[in-house]
């Protein structure tokens, strides 16, 4: 592949950590959206995450 051992392996834990980030957003936002109730304004809805 013309690349180092510790590039790929650098690339791999990126990716690892990207994911998983992006699995915590979802996660997060699911909580929300479940929590919310669809008659609030979207403004109040997000501000109502940061209380905890």
């Amino acid at each position: 592949m013309g690349r180092s051992k510790s590039a790929i392996v650098r690339d791999l834990i990126e990716r690892h950590l990207e994911a998983h980030s992006i699995d915590e957003q979802m996660r997060r936002a699911v909580i929300v959206a479940r929590d919310t109730d669809p008659t609030e304004d979207a403004l109040t809805a997000d501000l109502t995450v940061w209380d905890d």
